[in-house]
């Protein structure tokens, strides 16, 4: 009989699920249990990883995202244990943490108390995690987490006892008993991710079943991971705040255009949150270019020909100058500039918006090239404005690992430097096949960011805090494809050939019986596919960065050879993918209409 069932729902994790699934299977767990896996449609590797290296993990692959709480309804149905234990994949176990909650469990209902249990959660430097256990949120509280991170009177302190009374657990920790969960109708599958657990926390207290965080079971929680990033994640957890505010605070109302009005006006919140933190930089570009541009032009007026007002700033002047700062924004777009990314960006990448953006002056009629030296003295101080601020935003920094083992080889996968010196040290290695209790006991204290080595995977990850992506460190971490601008450009240049194909062909997909080719574009916009490349499951033996499958994959063409697949990730430009598709875009178009 399964005592426990772990049920984790998964969703392009692949750099996290072998960590957390490891710890797992190296848990000190005295009961029988099982692992299920859902998979909400990865586009990476997880599942063929998993697959490969964990054979007795049960996976549930579904053809779309259905998001968190339905997936975990999915696993609480085929689960066979009389305990489910919900765990976010991002998550590393400490040894003892399952077996702990588990005795916990069972000891309290030998004295005669229902309860559900989450773990101690820690983040990315081994410090507690506030979300381990909280407060159901009333309308002050939902106020405060809607406008900061903090969320004041949110969060709830640990007591100096094994197990704290709490009022919410977190899905991402979260055991309870199997007819207690169905028969509060499990996660409310109304919550696409994101306050689902708080909804499940208060039908459960309702029905007599007291929640505890057990603080000697613990586990890291590299926050943010496996969630939604971007609009997304804005968009979901904003549409949360409001369906619990609907359903909580003014339940009275079961009008649907109430609970539409409610869900709509956080969502556009959410949205409007996003585009703000999105576009401060595109627009701070652009009111410096422009800024730049007038105040070369006044000077340059009032000390060359002496007269400010030399320009016709109204009637031609202006208009130039905001058509050019516009221009220079959307060259940054399409280079990636504004991509998340912790490198520091090559001055030579910023030359090339002022270089575009002469030659289309010199290719204005006479009458409106009103002066070469504005132009280009009012390009370079945004230019150099934006270099330098690349430097000193960027985590470009030295990167130096303390290791209480030998990690000379680990170290070298992160191009970084091996202390003893821990003082010193700017994160701190981890390895793990080594105890996780007796390192989180040993440098929790340190407060600095936890650097994992994954034996089997042979890369090193880092995620310090949930404020920022997490970085994969490993023998292909400088190819241009590892690089977020490069795949960014990629992802640009594919997305507009595919529109061109249904611009210039707009009756070629409505001839196809099948219709492959027009769901294989929307595949490339939706990024499930990649226009050309490589498809990573196909080259064995060749280690690359993960693309996804490609249409028109650079193996199956002509006089191609390994190296010409690694060069192609590890020195990757548009040009190459430009040259690729002009010469192969007979066989692009067939493939799009092969490939299902």
């Amino acid at each position: 009989m399964i005592d426990l069932s772990i049920i984790i729902v998964s969703y392009n994790v692949e750099s996290f699920i072998s960590l957390c699934l490891d710890s797992i299977f190296s848990s000190d767990v005295e009961c029988a249990m099982e692992v299920i896996i859902i998979d909400n449609h990865s586009q990476d590797r997880s599942v063929v990883l998993i697959a490969e290296r964990y054979p007795d993990v049960r996976i549930v692959q579904n053809n779309e995202n259905r998001g968190f709480a339905a997936a975990c309804n999915q696993g609480a149905k085929v689960a066979r244990g009389r305990l489910l234990y919900f765990c976010n994949p991002d998550t590393m176990m400490a040894e003892k943490a399952l077996q702990s909650m588990y005795q916990s469990y069972e000891r309290m209902l030998q004295q005669g108390e229902k309860i559900a249990v989450g773990a101690k959660m820690l983040d990315g430097t081994l410090q507690y995690l506030p979300e381990s256990s909280r407060y159901l949120p009333f309308w002050r509280s939902a106020l405060s987490k809607l406008f900061s991170s903090a969320g004041s009177g949110y969060y709830r302190d640990l007591s100096d006892e094994a197990l704290s009374a709490t009022e919410v657990l977190t899905g991402a920790s979260l055991m309870v008993d199997r007819d207690e969960y169905n028969a509060a109708g499990g996660f409310s599958e109304e919550y696409f991710m994101y306050g689902e657990d708080i909804e499940l926390s208060k039908r459960l207290v309702e029905r007599g079943v007291s929640l505890y965080v057990d603080s000697d079971a613990e586990l890291i929680h590299f926050k943010g991971e496996s969630g939604l990033q971007g609009k997304g994640y804005h968009r979901h957890f904003y549409r949360s705040l409001g369906l619990y505010a609907y359903r909580n605070f003014f339940n009275r109302s079961q009008n649907v255009f109430v609970k539409g009005a409610f869900t709509g006006v956080a969502e556009l919140f959410g949205w409007t949150k996003y585009v703000l933190l999105s576009a401060w930089r595109p627009v701070l570009d652009y009111m410096m270019s422009l800024l730049s541009f007038v105040l070369v032009g006044y000077l340059w007026g009032h000390f060359f020909h002496g007269d400010s007002a030399y320009f016709d700033w109204r009637d031609r002047v202006l208009p130039l100058i905001s058509g050019f700062s516009v221009l220079l924004v959307l060259i940054y777009f399409c280079q990636g500039i504004y991509v998340r990314q912790k490198k520091k960006v090559e001055i030579g990448t910023y030359l090339v918006a002022p270089f575009i953006i002469l030659i289309v002056y010199s290719l204005l009629p006479e009458e409106y090239r009103f002066s070469r030296v504005v132009v280009l003295f009012g390009l370079i101080i945004p230019l150099l404005g934006r270099w330098l601020w690349s430097i000193m935003g960027s985590r470009d920094d030295e990167l130096i690992l303390y290791a209480d083992f030998d990690a000379e080889d680990m170290v070298s996968l992160a191009k970084a430097t091996l202390t003893d010196d821990i003082s010193v040290a700017t994160g701190i290695l981890y390895h793990n096949r080594t105890s996780l209790s007796a390192f989180i006991a040993k440098y929790r204290d340190q407060g600095l960011p936890v650097y994992v080595y994954d034996v089997r995977g042979d890369y090193i990850f880092n995620s310090a805090t949930g404020r920022t992506i997490g970085s994969r460190l490993d023998g292909v971490s400088h190819y241009r494809l590892s690089d977020p601008r490069f795949r960014h450009q990629k992802q640009l240049l594919e997305s507009f050939i595919c529109l061109l194909i249904v611009l210039l062909f707009p009756l070629w997909g409505l001839f196809q019986k099948n219709k492959a080719g027009i769901r294989n574009i929307h595949k490339v916009w939706s990024k499930e596919y990649s226009l050309m490349g490589y498809d990573s499951d196909r080259e064995k033996g060749i280690k690359l960065p993960y693309l996804p499958p490609a249409i028109l994959p650079i193996s199956d063409l002509k006089g191609t050879e390994t190296g010409d697949i690694v060069d192609y990730a590890m020195h990757y430009s548009v040009w190459r993918d430009i040259k690729i598709g002009s010469r192969n875009f007979g066989t692009l178009i067939h493939q799009l209409t092969k490939k299902s």
